[in-house]
C-alpha cells in the first residue's frame, strides 16, 4: 500500500511539472525567444490622442524570434490594464501583427487603437481625466507553440473627447513689410481681416472659436522676419462677432489705432510693425486644453502700420462749383490740405488756384463743427471771418491748427541746387529762370535741361531757417527714385546722373504721400495712326514713332503724317509709364485715346504746362 502511494506522488509530480502557462517565457525547444525584445513604444511613453486626427499613425514594433523547426512564426500584440490583478499573460486585447501576423510590427492609427481599447472594454479616458495605463507585450507562436517576450511596456493612454487640427491659414489682411498710412481718428475706414475654418472632433458640440492675436514682429540672427512665440501673451486681442465663430473680423483703423496707443506706443509717426495670427480651440468647459491638441494657431502675417497725423483739414469755399469740387460751401465735398507729416508739427498746406475775390474756410473734418477763418492779421479765429484773395492766382495755403495761425502767399515751385544750370544752389535765381508750371491742385510740371549733379524742388527765393511755422519756406527732396515719397526740408534729391532734358512732377495728389516723377525730356506720337502703329518698341524710328520738337515753355509741336484712326503721346519709346491722352483739347495723363477722324499731314502741338493740345 505504501509502495502505491509513493507512486501516486510521482504521477502527480509528473504531471504537473509537465503543466505550461499560457504563454511560456523559458526557451522553447521550437522557438528561440531570447530576440524577441520589445522596441517601441518606449516604456513610459503617453499617447494623446486627438480625435481630430483619426488617421495619425501608431506604430509598435519589436524584434523577432527565431524558429527552431521551420515552421513560420506569426505574432500578436497583447496589451492589459495596468490594475490590480491585471497580468500580461491573461490579456485584455490581442491583436495579430501586420501581414496577417508575419511581421514585427503592428501598424495603428489614433482612431483603432481608440476602438480596439473599447472593444476590449478598457476605459478610455478623456483630457479631464487621468491617463489609462496598460501593459503591453508581443507573443510569438508557430502554431503549436507560444512564447511571450520577456519585457512588458507601459503606455499612458490619454484620449481626449475634442481635438483641432490643421489646415488652418489666413486668407487677409496680405502679409505686408511695406508700412500703411490710415487715419487712426477713422470709424469708417476699415481693415478687413479673415482666415480659414480647421476641422475639429466635435464641430456640433465644440466648434472652432477664433482670437485673432498681435505680436511685435520677431527677427531671427540673420534678419529673418520668424513666426512669433504664441506661447507668450499677445501685445493685444479681438474677439470676432457670433461669440468668437466668425472667420473674420472688421476693424476700424481708430480701433486699431488705439490699441496701438494703448499697448505698444503714442508716437503717431512711428513705424509700428506687427505680427498678426488667429488663435483656434475646440473643447468643453473644466478641460485642460493642450497645444497642439485643442489649442492651433495659423501661421503669422506681417503688419506695418505708421499712424499719421490724427486730425485733417479741408477747405470749403465759394469756389467749389467752378473747379468741379461739388457745391460751394460744401465740407463733404471739399479738397483736403497735405498733411506735413515732419515729427511734432501741426501744419497743414495746398497749392491752389484761386479767382479774384474767392472766398474760402478751413474745417477740421468733413463738417463744420469745428471750423476757421481769419483775423487779418495771421491768426485763425474759431467761426471767424471768410478768408477772401483779390486777384486771380495760384496760392500756397499754410494752417498752423496748434499755434491758430495761418499764411497766405504766391504759390510756386522751381529748380535749385548744381544740375540747374543758370541757377546753382540759390535760391533767388530759382524765379522765373528754372519755374515749374502749376497744371493742377497740388501738381507742378517742369521741363528743364538739367546737366548732372545734385538739385531739389523749392517754393520760395529764398532758404527756410530751421522753423517749423506757417512763413518758412518748402524745399523738397527724396531719398529714392522717380515715384518715391518726397521730405520736406531734408536730403537732396538723388543726384542727376547725366546731363539732358528731363521732365519732373511735383506730385501732392495723394495727401499721405507727396512724390515726384522725373521722366524723360521728349515726345512721340503712337497710335493706329501712326505708322508704328500701338506697338510700342523701342527701337522704332522717327517715321514709325513721330517726335515732336520742344518749343520752350512747355510746348511740343511737330508735322505729322497720319491715317484715319487714334493716337496718344509718349514720353520714352518703348514704355507705357508715362503717357498723354484727352479729349475736347485738353489733355490728361493715362487719358483716353484721341481720333484721328481722316488721313492727311498735322501740325500738333501739346501744352504740358497748360495741359491742352491742338491738331490741325
Amino acid at each position: 500500500m505504501k509502495k502505491l502511494s509513493y507512486l501516486f506522488i510521482l504521477l502527480l509530480i509528473t504531471v504537473m511539472g509537465c503543466r505550461k502557462d499560457p504563454f511560456q517565457l523559458a526557451p522553447d525547444p521550437a522557438i528561440n525567444s531570447t530576440g524577441l525584445r520589445l522596441l517601441l513604444p518606449f516604456t513610459g511613453t503617453s499617447i494623446n490622442i486627438n480625435p481630430a486626427l483619426g488617421n495619425t499613425p501608431v506604430v509598435i514594433t519589436w524584434s523577432p524570434a527565431t524558429s527552431k523547426t521551420g515552421l513560420p512564426i506569426t505574432y500578436k500584440w497583447v496589451a492589459v490594464g495596468k490594475t490590480a490583478g491585471g497580468s500580461i499573460d491573461a490579456p485584455s486585447l490581442s491583436i495579430s501583427s501586420d501581414n496577417n501576423g508575419t511581421a514585427t510590427k503592428l501598424s495603428l492609427t489614433y482612431a483603432s487603437l481608440k476602438a480596439a481599447m473599447e472593444k476590449a472594454g478598457f476605459p478610455v479616458p478623456t483630457s479631464d481625466q487621468m491617463p489609462f495605463e496598460m501593459l503591453w507585450s508581443v507573443v510569438a507562436s508557430d502554431g503549436k507553440t507560444s512564447v511571450r517576450s520577456q519585457d512588458v511596456y507601459t503606455i499612458n493612454i490619454l484620449y481626449n473627447r475634442d481635438g483641432i487640427t490643421f489646415p488652418f491659414s489666413l486668407t487677409g489682411l496680405p502679409s505686408s513689410t511695406t508700412a500703411t498710412f490710415y487715419d487712426p481718428a477713422s470709424t469708417t475706414t476699415i481693415f478687413t481681416l479673415n482666415w480659414t475654418k480647421p476641422t475639429v472632433a466635435r464641430p456640433s458640440v465644440n466648434p472652432p472659436k477664433f482670437t485673432v492675436q498681435f505680436y511685435a514682429e520677431t527677427k531671427d540672427g540673420n534678419g529673418n522676419i520668424v513666426q512669433p512665440d504664441v506661447t507668450k501673451a499677445p501685445l493685444f486681442s479681438i474677439i470676432p462677432g457670433n461669440g468668437a465663430l466668425d472667420t473674420f473680423v472688421n476693424i476700424s483703423t481708430k480701433a486699431l489705432s488705439d490699441s496701438i496707443t494703448k499697448y505698444i506706443t503714442a508716437d503717431f509717426t512711428a513705424t509700428v510693425k506687427l505680427s498678426w495670427t488667429v488663435r483656434a480651440t475646440s473643447f468643453s468647459a473644466g478641460t485642460t486644453a493642450i497645444p497642439g491638441i485643442h489649442i492651433i494657431w495659423a501661421p503669422a502675417n506681417s503688419l506695418y502700420v505708421i499712424r499719421v497725423n490724427t486730425i485733417r483739414l479741408y477747405m470749403p469755399g465759394g469756389y467749389q462749383a467752378s473747379q468741379g469740387l461739388g457745391n460751394n460751401w460744401d465740407p463733404p465735398t471739399a479738397p483736403e490740405l497735405i498733411r506735413d507729416t515732419r515729427t511734432t508739427n501741426q501744419l497743414y498746406y495746398t497749392y491752389a488756384y484761386l479767382n479774384a475775390n474767392d472766398e474760402f474756410k478751413i474745417t477740421q473734418g468733413r463738417a463744420w463743427d469745428v471750423n476757421w477763418g481769419q483775423d487779418g492779421s495771421g491768426n485763425l479765429v474759431v467761426n471767424g471771418t471768410n478768408f477772401k484773395v483779390t486777384t486771380a492766382g495760384v496760392y500756397r495755403i499754410s494752417i498752423d491748427r496748434t499755434n491758430l495761425k495761418y499764411d497766405i502767399r504766391l504759390g510756386r515751385m522751381g529748380f535749385v541746387g548744381g544740375a540747374v544750370t543758370g541757377v546753382g544752389w540759390n535760391p533767388p535765381n530759382v524765379f522765373p529762370t528754372s519755374a515749374m508750371a502749376y497744371i493742377a491742385r497740388d501738381q507742378f510740371l517742369g521741363i528743364y535741361d538739367f546737366i548732372a549733379d545734385g538739385w531739389k524742388m523749392i517754393d520760395n527765393n529764398s532758404w527756410n531757417n530751421g522753423d517749423i511755422n506757417v512763413i518758412n519756406t518748402r524745399s523738397y527732396g527724396s531719398l529714392g527714385a522717380s515715384g518715391s515719397s518726397l521730405v520736406v526740408n531734408a536730403d537732396n534729391m538723388p543726384n542727376i546722373a547725366s546731363a539732358g532734358k528731363y521732365r519732373v512732377i511735383w506730385d501732392g495728389s495723394d495727401k499721405n504721400n507727396i512724390k515726384y516723377s522725373l521722366t524723360n525730356g521728349a515726345m512721340y506720337v503712337i497710335g493706329s495712326a501712326t505708322v508704328g502703329g500701338w506697338n510700342n518698341d523701342a527701337t522704332y524710328n522717327d517715321t514709325q514713332r513721330p517726335p515732336l520738337t520742344y518749343q520752350g515753355n512747355g510746348v511740343w509741336k511737330g508735322t505729322v503724317t497720319l491715317t484715319a484712326g487714334e493716337i496718344k503721346f509718349i514720353v520714352l519709346k518703348g514704355s507705357w509709364d508715362f503717357n498723354y491722352g484727352g479729349s475736347g483739347g485738353k489733355i490728361s495723363q493715362g487719358g483716353a485715346n484721341i481720333s484721328i477722324p481722316a488721313a492727311g499731314t498735322y501740325t500738333i502741338t501739346v501744352d504740358e504746362y497748360n495741359q491742352t493740345y491742338t491738331i490741325n
